[in-house]
């Protein structure tokens, strides 16, 4: 999977591509959503119009993330989320 970073305003858009399906391939959005909260940002959009499957454990760092950013008093909004889920029994 690829994850791409990019700024519009005050808001922080990460973009997943491919599949999602390994623990290595969260690495890179937890590390966005921990180092940009640090730096004071708070607002988040996942734009997952281009990932084509998402695992338990990518559902998973997505809520983490959410809790992460609501406690900072911040927001993440996800967008275009058309993906098939892996089934959680794989």
């Amino acid at each position: 999977m690829e994850t791409i970073e990019r700024r519009v305003g005050n808001v922080i858009v990460i973009e997943m591509k491919g599949q999602a399906d390994a623990p290595q391939d969260y690495k890179d959005f937890r590390k966005i959503i921990d180092s940009r909260s640090e730096e004071g940002l708070k607002s988040f959009v996942l734009n997952m119009s281009e990932c084509t499957r998402l695992d338990s454990m990518g559902i998973g760092e997505i809520v983490r993330s959410l809790f992460h950013v609501m406690r900072e008093g911040g927001g993440l909004k996800l967008a275009c989320v058309l993906i098939k889920l892996k089934a959680f029994s794989q």
